[in-house]
Order: C-alpha cells, then sequence, then structure tokens
C-alpha cells in the first residue's frame, strides 16, 4: 500500500512538472514594442514587463495583451488591448503606436495651448493624445507675444514657454517706468529662478528617463545585471527631477500669485 502512495505521488509530481515546463516544440514566440517605449505589458494578468519585449516564450493558445503607457499605475495612462494567438513554434510580432505623451508649461501659466486652430488646454498642461501630434502648437495669452513650439520630433517630452510682454502702446511717464523697471528688478529674483529651475529640472527628468529606458532596453537582450543597476539608478535620478521641478512650480505659481 505504502509502494502504491509513493508510485502515484510520483506520477502527480512529473505531470505538474509537465505542465509547468512544456517542451520546447510546443512553445511560441512573442515580440511587442510600442512608440513610445518603457510600456507596461500584461498578458492576461501576469506582468511580462516594458517595450520593448523580444523573444517571449509562450505556450500554443490566445492570451489577452494589455499594454499601458507610462505605467499601469498612471491615472492618464494611455493604453491599448489586444488578442494573440501563440501556435506552436511559430513567431508573433506585435507594434504598437500609443500616440503623443507631452508636458507642456509656461512662464507665466495660465497660457491657452492651441494645435491647428484647436485649443488643447491651459498650462501647465499634461497632455497624453492617442493620436501622433505633429507640427508645431501656439502658446498664447492676453498681455504677451504669442509663442510657437515645435512637437512631434521627439515623444514624451516637457515643452516650455516663455512669453515676452508685448509693448504698451501708450507712453509712460518718467515715475511710472521707473517704477516699473523697480517691479521686474531684482526683487523678483525669486521668480525667474524657480522658473528656471522648473524647467531646466524638467529636461533633466525627461532626459534620465530616456536613458533608463535605453538602458532597459539592454538589459532586456543581454540580461546584464549591471545594466538593470544602471536603469534603476536613472529612473532614480528622474524621479528625483520630477520632484524639483513641481516644487519650483509651486513656488513659481505662489510668486505669481502673490503679485
Amino acid at each position: 500500500m505504502k509502494t502504491l502512495h509513493l508510485i502515484l505521488f510520483a506520477l502527480t509530481w512529473l505531470v505538474a512538472i509537465g505542465r509547468a515546463h512544456p517542451p520546447a516544440d510546443s512553445l511560441g514566440v512573442l515580440s511587442v514594442s510600442s512608440n513610445p517605449s518603457g510600456a507596461d505589458v500584461y498578458l492576461d494578468s501576469l506582468y511580462v514587463g516594458k517595450t520593448p519585449i523580444r523573444g517571449y516564450a509562450l505556450p500554443e493558445g490566445s492570451y489577452r495583451l494589455k499594454i499601458y503607457y507610462p505605467s499601469v499605475f498612471a491615472w492618464d495612462a494611455l493604453s491599448r488591448e489586444d488578442t494573440v494567438s501563440i501556435s506552436s513554434q511559430g513567431r508573433s510580432e506585435k507594434v504598437y503606436q500609443l500616440g503623443t505623451v507631452l508636458r507642456i508649461q509656461s512662464v507665466p501659466d495660465g497660457g491657452s495651448v492651441l494645435y491647428r486652430g484647436n485649443e488643447l488646454g491651459i498650462t501647465p498642461l499634461f497632455l497624453a493624445s492617442p493620436a501622433q501630434l505633429r507640427g508645431e502648437i501656439v502658446v498664447q495669452k492676453d498681455g504677451f507675444v504669442p509663442q510657437r513650439l515645435a512637437i512631434g520630433e521627439n515623444e514624451n517630452i516637457t515643452l516650455a514657454a516663455r512669453l515676452q510682454p508685448q509693448l504698451a502702446t501708450t507712453n509712460l511717464s518718467a515715475p511710472e517706468v521707473l517704477a516699473e523697471s523697480r517691479m521686474v528688478g531684482p526683487s523678483h529674483w525669486l521668480t525667474y529662478a524657480s522658473g528656471s529651475a522648473m524647467i531646466v529640472s524638467g529636461v533633466v527628468s525627461a532626459y534620465l528617463k530616456d536613458q533608463a529606458n535605453r538602458k532597459f532596453d539592454q538589459f532586456l537582450l543581454t540580461r546584464d545585471p549591471a545594466l538593470l543597476a544602471s536603469t534603476r539608478r536613472l529612473d532614480r535620478g528622474a524621479a528625483a527631477s520630477l520632484v524639483v521641478t513641481q516644487i519650483s512650480f509651486a513656488l513659481l505659481s505662489y510668486l505669481l500669485l502673490s503679485e
């Protein structure tokens, strides 16, 4: 009786191992890429990594594919859902155009952002569009000269517009000119400093995140632990720069509103 139990246990264990590790000739290969890259990829409920994913082995069958950019945890993430069929020893490649992700800021804020004559919103604006935007946007605000910014050359970047006041049409007396020059003089250095810090830190954050994505792409190809460690360092640097951007923006908003 004891021997029979041992035999049944061994057979059950072998069946379980066979299911967990299907034969290589029954596997297919899936590759997933996206523009922009660095999107979270899920198969059914299993997280498999960030795009691009190349040569991911799967048993034959049908799977529900979901991708989220920049992350599944982002409330405004761009997402795609699809069904993929994997055949034995087959190869399936999926490419997704996720759209455009832009952060648009202006100094001062409150500027209208126009794209092809349509208003996209008011700065500061985080724009996640399912369509690829190309051409230029116009940032305009009453009392300031409109500024044009090119988009479409690089995705997932921060665009910043420094709006210049329009020249007054009426003549000012000497005391009024002097008072205005004092108003925008050294006493407002903190406003310019916070605005500059916001722009610089935003650009640095975007650059570091782009470098992190590149390192992670290399890690997926080589599985080199040093590349993964470098990816994490760059991600931490991008997060720190983003925090500086948000703090600078909050300080700038306070200074402008206090005027």
